[in-house]
């Protein structure tokens, strides 16, 4: 998962990192880049690494019972430009595949805020293979205070409809 900006100075701006998360080592829950996790944790999943860079094998991988979620803690997207992360939904093998409105949806909550407004869905059928996705931030995310959720919609309990976000 990463997040990448710009940083100015004077009349120059250059990219930089805002955020990035590779989940090795394991993050503290809550720490600081998450505040939560649900109905899920942080291993090697299931169905295989999903990770390209052949560094760490480790997701946030969800197969349990209950709503399924992880949650960023409160981020300065001011100079944000795109959220960019990998993710497969099911895909057979040792991955149960999900059905439909098992999607999984990221969204985004601004500072005082009591909802979460989506950025994109991503289809059920639509990621069985780990896939990269490139989200440019819509202003609405450019707070000095938001926060990001991936979030499945539905799913049928324990072992089932499984998902992995690295």
């Amino acid at each position: 998962v990463a997040i990448t900006g710009y940083v100015s100075t004077g009349s120059l701006s250059s990219s930089t990192t805002i955020f990035s998360e590779d989940f090795y080592p394991t993050p503290s829950f809550p720490g600081t880049k998450w505040q939560l996790i649900s109905s899920g944790s942080i291993t090697t999943p299931d169905c295989g690494s999903i990770d390209t860079s052949g560094f760490s094998s480790q997701a946030a991988f969800f197969s349990r019972s209950g709503s399924r979620y992880i949650q960023t803690t409160s981020l300065d997207l001011s100079n944000a430009l795109t959220l960019s992360f990998r993710i497969r939904i099911g895909g057979g093998g040792n991955c149960d595949t999900a059905n439909s409105g098992e999607d999984v949806v990221v969204e985004h909550q601004i500072q005082g805020a009591t909802t979460f407004t989506p950025l994109r869905t991503l289809a059920y059928d639509g990621y069985t293979t780990a896939q990269t996705v490139v989200i440019a931030l819509p202003s609405t995310a450019k707070t000095a205070s938001s926060v990001l959720r991936w979030r499945q919609l539905s799913n049928t309990g324990y072992g089932n409809d499984e998902w992995a976000l690295d």
